[in-house]
């Protein structure tokens, strides 16, 4: 099943927008921190 998620960063106050097969792996990755960039294909830390 995919998934679609809407964040509001906390940084710009943007809104940022994404799918995936996986949401809790998802969510995990982001309260540890780790984005997937706009443009990168690679988990960056913010």
């Amino acid at each position: 099943m995919q998934y679609s998620y809407v964040l509001l960063s906390e940084r710009d106050y943007r809104f940022y927008t994404g799918c995936t097969d996986d949401l809790r792996k998802r969510v995990r990755e982001r309260l540890d921190g780790f984005l997937l960039g706009s443009g990168h294909n690679k988990l960056e830390r913010y």
